[in-house]
């Protein structure tokens, strides 16, 4: 049925499956010492991004974003305020990211069913 192809199909869906269960990240550093507006600071920050905090009492903490309020991020058992941020990065997952920001279950189904079944169509295809 597939001749030629079903080789070339099976290195594809491969390929997709490898690059789903990777989920590139990407890091950016915000300015949070800029005048950025409450709207501005939730697009910048959105819950599901992991988050590397530096305060300016020399604090680092690291955790998921469960919540941001305006002038706050909330997650992993800390609350921090924008005014005592002195550096942020945030890190997102950059190929797969729109798994991370559904609403449902965090992403966390809709990436679980995605790869289930780029791992079907890659058994069906082999």
């Amino acid at each position: 049925m597939w001749g030629r192809r079903r080789p070339f199909a099976a290195m594809l869906m491969t390929l997709l499956m490898a690059v789903m269960a990777a989920g590139c990240a990407s890091t950016q550093t915000i300015d949070v010492r800029a005048e950025m507006t409450d709207a501005e600071w939730a697009e910048s920050i959105k819950p599901g991004d992991k988050v590397v905090v530096d305060t300016v009492d020399g604090k680092r903490m690291e955790f998921k974003v469960a919540v941001v309020e305006p002038g706050w991020i909330i997650g992993g058992g800390e609350r921090v305020r924008r005014e005592d941020i002195s550096t942020l990065e945030v890190k997102r997952r950059g190929f797969t990211k729109w798994f991370a920001e559904s609403k449902f279950d965090g992403g966390g189904i809709a990436y679980t069913v995605a790869v289930g079944v780029l791992v079907t169509l890659a058994v069906i295809a082999f």
